[in-house]
């Protein structure tokens, strides 16, 4: 197995932040609390089995 340049290949960390950004994720923590709010004072729907 032949190693690739540092360059070519891009370390799990770059990998994770661009996952991340595809994603649409947030740094923001703030952001991650009202969102987090929203899906808390959703009622959860009537199960009718």
């Amino acid at each position: 197995m032949t190693k690739e340049s540092t360059k070519d290949k891009k370390n799990q960390f770059d990998r994770f932040k661009d996952a991340a950004k595809e994603h649409e994720c947030d740094e923001d923590e703030k952001a991650f609390d009202d969102k987090l709010k929203k899906i808390a004072e959703q009622k959860p729907r009537n199960k009718e089995n």
